[in-house]
Formats: structure tokens, C-alpha cells, sequence
């Protein structure tokens, strides 16, 4: 049997018989990985079940079989307590998880998405729940970067000429991406409305990738402007259809109450 040891995120779990689990990770170096934790459901075997909780961050060594994949031993680096003990968190670290877990391929790294939920999950446990969905924008933006589906929005995906400062764009979710007021004449399909405000903001994020959390102030009207598109983004060109979004606008409208 081959052994895999990598860093690794707890992306899920579910129990397997009546001792074990099954946890699904998202790795370094192997992308994503599903494999048994023996007896982690065994009251005396606290060690293995408090680090395969979700969004925990470990070092772990996986045997590969021709079944299940089998956890040999997990070591934690980081537990990740407050995502699971603040709503408003872990309500934002589902949903970040299970896109992962929707895109990540078994055994095909992508060290960047994988940088992406790490330094994303840090991020959220030194921030107040007020920027949750700053880092929500972000976090979906770079997503889509990361796995090859970045909207574009530097050039004209019908003429190809590049963009120019304007008050109003306009974007189309079907071609994913802008058009000019010109080709936009001739189209018949829904155009969304972009400002160029929106337009810089996305610009920003693309060129400063997680340190624009940072450098970017931005008004909650733009933020949810911006998330109503990019969700409309991901369900037509990745057709996710994701758990732990409804949860989310639950919370989400908890917080508008």
C-alpha cells in the first residue's frame, strides 16, 4: 500500500459502522482525499476524533488501498475552535468547505485552492463577524481563479477590445464576462449591470488576492451586489448546488433582523 503524508483540511465527516468515520480532506500535495479514521467515534479515542472535526488543519498519513483509504495517523496543527463555535463562522466555513470539496478532484492538487481555504479560515478566526462577507467576495473570486473559471473583465469577450473607464458595463454570466455597449446592442441574452466601482473592486482582489482583505474598505451594498453575480456565476458555470448555502442565508438573514 502507498502512504501519503501531506498537510491536510477537514473538509467533512460522517460515521461509518459504529466505531469509525469517514473524512473527507483537502490536501497539499494530493488534492482531495476520503479515508477512515478507525474507532474515531470510540469515547477513549479522543486524540483521532478531536482533529477530524471539521475545518481542522493537520499533518496526516493516509494509506492508499484498492477500497477505503485509511488515516495511519493525524497530528494537529490547527484546531480551528472558533469557526465551529461562533454560527456566523462556521455558517461561512461550511460553505467555503463544501465548494472545495464540490471542485477538488481525488489525488489532483491544487496547492492554491488548497492556500486559499487555509489562509481564508485564518483570516476569519482573527476577524469580527461585521467582515465575514468581505472575505465571503474574496474568497469566491479567487475560487473561481483558482480552479480556471475567472470572469473576465479587463476585455470585451465579443470584440475583444480592452475596457475603458465608464460609469455603467456590463456583464454577461452565460459568456462570463463583459461586454461593451456596442456588442451589447446586438446581444438579446440578460446583461447585468456593473459599476465601475464594482468593476476596480474585482480588479483589485484579482491583483492583490488575499491582502486586498486589507487594503479594501467596501460599502454592503457593493458587497451584496457583487455576491448576488458571482452566485449566479458559480450555478451556471459550475452547477453547484451546495448544502450549506441555504444555512448560510438563514444566518445571513438572522443578521439583517
Amino acid at each position: 500500500m502507498a502512504l501519503i503524508e501531506t498537510e491536510a483540511i477537514v473538509l467533512k465527516q460522517f460515521d461509518l459502522g459504529e466505531a469509525d468515520k469517514i473524512i473527507t480532506f483537502y490536501t497539499k500535495d494530493a488534492g482531495k482525499v476520503r479515508a477512515v479514521a478507525k474507532k474515531a467515534r470510540n469515547s477513549k479515542n479522543n486524540k483521532v476524533s478531536a482533529v477530524v472535526l471539521p475545518y481542522c488543519y493537520n499533518d496526516i498519513k493516509v494509506y492508499k488501498s484498492k477500497s477505503l483509504d485509511r488515516i495511519n495517523n493525524v497530528e494537529s496543527i490547527h484546531r480551528f475552535e472558533s469557526l465551529r463555535n461562533n454560527l456566523n463562522k462556521m455558517a461561512y466555513a461550511a460553505y467555503f468547505a463544501e465548494m472545495v470539496e464540490k471542485a477538488g478532484m481525488e489525488y489532483h492538487p491544487n496547492p492554491q485552492l488548497f492556500n486559499l481555504l487555509l489562509q481564508t479560515f485564518y483570516k476569519m478566526i482573527r476577524s469580527s463577524d461585521h467582515e465575514l462577507e468581505k472575505i465571503n467576495i474574496v474568497f469566491k473570486l479567487l475560487f473561481l481563479k483558482y480552479i480556471g473559471v475567472q470572469p473576465r473583465i479587463n476585455y470585451c469577450y465579443e470584440c475583444g477590445k480592452r475596457y475603458k473607464t465608464l460609469k455603467e458595463q456590463f456583464f454577461n454570466v452565460k459568456e462570463g464576462g463583459l461586454i461593451c455597449k456596442k456588442c451589447a446592442q446586438n446581444k438579446n441574452e440578460e446583461l447585468k449591470s456593473l459599476r465601475q466601482n464594482e468593476v476596480d473592486l474585482i480588479k483589485k482582489i484579482y491583483r492583490s488576492e488575499l491582502d486586498s482583505l486589507e487594503e479594501i474598505t467596501i460599502d454592503k451594498k457593493i458587497l451584496q451586489r457583487l455576491d448576488k453575480l458571482i452566485n449566479e456565476f458559480i450555478i451556471y458555470h459550475l452547477d453547484f448546488s451546495l448544502k450549506s448555502s441555504d444555512f448560510l442565508q438563514i444566518i445571513k438573514g438572522f443578521d439583517k433582523n
